[in-house]
């Protein structure tokens, strides 16, 4: 390989290599004349070189200083930007909507009950007694709800709820409890009611 850098001249950008053959004159200085040692110190002339040699400037690390002073230059514009574009600002006139509402519906049950005024609701007309059906059964039924002696459901069937209920509206009112419904019981019936 050193015959094929000798075919193509020295490296112009080794510095450090010495020339192969070196002529007596320039080994000691002192020896020779003023104008060869003018030729060899002059190593400057861009003349006497074959091309000319250019000095490549060695890559440096950057700074460690500069890079965090560009970092917080940048943080610090960004910080601007952001205060300027009203990111921070809390007292803002807008506000904006929620992403979603929740809407919940409620059903309310409402009872209703309804009293009956004691003239609208009347005495039965006819005697009755345990097992008759129909509707005096119903309106003695009601006419004892409506005054608290509760016999069941009002359903026109005079069985053992009902007789019990018209004992107990006797024995209330001084009657007899006897469980039939007679004429003195309708007639306390009747007063009771209005």
């Amino acid at each position: 390989m050193e015959g094929d850098d000798r075919e193509n001249g020295p490296d112009p950008d080794d510095w450090f290599s010495e020339p192969d053959v070196l002529e007596p004159a320039h080994d000691h200085p002192a020896t020779a004349t003023s104008t060869e040692s003018a030729d060899i110190d002059d190593w400057l002339d861009e003349s006497r070189t074959a091309a000319p040699r250019r000095r490549r400037r060695p890559s440096t690390p950057a700074n460690p200083v500069v890079i965090v002073a560009v970092g917080l230059g940048l943080v610090v514009l960004l910080i601007i930007g952001l205060a300027v574009g009203g990111v921070f600002s809390s007292g803002s006139s807008t506000t904006t909507p929620p992403l979603y509402t929740i809407t919940t519906h409620t059903t309310a049950t409402t009872t209703t009950t309804t009293t009956t005024p004691s003239s609208t609701v009347a005495a039965p007309t006819t005697t009755l007694k345990p097992g008759d059906t129909g509707h005096q059964v119903t309106v003695l039924q009601l006419s004892l709800a409506h005054l608290g002696f509760s016999p069941g459901k009002a359903d026109g069937v005079y069985g053992p709820a009902t007789e019990e209920a018209v004992k107990k509206f006797q024995t209330a009112h001084g009657l007899t409890a006897d469980g039939i419904c007679g004429p003195k019981t309708i007639e306390a019936l009747k007063q009771a009611l209005s």
